[in-house]
């Protein structure tokens, strides 16, 4: 259909970038543009109906495959999309931007078991605790009226080149202003115990992941860099 470019529409990632069982990154988008005209459907004069779309990232390919949904109240229905080489340049630079480099550094061989010491050495945003280690950080941007937080997850990490679960998972929600982490709440849960931390108890996530904060506030600056 494309009765509207999408290289000139806001359109902007959002949620979670959740890793699929085929070692895809998946990515969904808020789409502030007329859906109708981009994919063909008629959803404006429905406020039951909305669109869902999709994009997956395969980083041992570099390639982009794209999926619209519609939702009713009685069901969904979805769809392939096939994106034009021009959309998957545009729609790639902002999934970049939006997981931030240490990320796409990662990615580029999620298909892998192991990594190239060499490569590791190089991409040192990757490392904040050693050149060894990169935590696999889920972080979700939320805004209210009081101001933009962070809800952060993580319990992978490479390490020693090798992709590994560890023993103790974290997550905690915290402010972000001028290179600075405010957590305002945190939770941990390791092998046999869980602890939850109220505000300012920032142990929750260098106690268990020591060099983590230094990533979360690369990736920070990386979204703030523009999407």
């Amino acid at each position: 259909m494309r009765n509207i470019n999408l290289l000139n529409a806001d359109i902007r990632c959002c949620d979670d970038v959740l890793l699929t069982d085929d070692a895809e990154l998946e990515f969904a988008w808020q789409c502030w543009f007329d859906v109708d005209l981009y994919f063909g459907v008629n959803t404006k004069n429905d406020d039951e109906k909305w669109i869902d779309f999709m994009t997956y990232w395969n980083k041992a390919t570099d390639d982009i495959t794209a999926i619209y949904v519609i939702d009713t109240k009685d069901g969904f229905e979805q769809h392939d999309w096939k994106l034009t080489d021009e959309e998957k340049a545009f729609l790639r630079k902002k999934m970049e931007a939006y997981i931030g480099k240490s990320f796409v550094d990662y990615y580029n061989e999620c298909n892998e078991d192991t990594f190239p010491s060499e490569q590791l050495s190089k991409n040192k945003e990757c490392y904040p605790a050693n050149k060894d280690v990169c935590y696999i950080i889920s972080m979700s941007e939320i805004s209210s009226e009081s101001g933009v937080y962070y809800s952060i997850c993580c319990n992978e990490a490479v390490v020693d080149g090798k992709k590994k679960i560890l023993h103790n998972e974290i997550g905690c929600s915290l402010e972000y202003e001028n290179n600075h982490i405010k957590v305002l709440s945190g939770w941990h849960i390791g092998t046999e115990d869980f602890s939850w931390e109220d505000e300012g108890n920032d142990w929750v996530l260098e106690k268990y992941h020591p060099g983590i904060s230094r990533q979360i506030v690369d990736m920070i600056e990386s979204r703030k860099g523009g999407l």
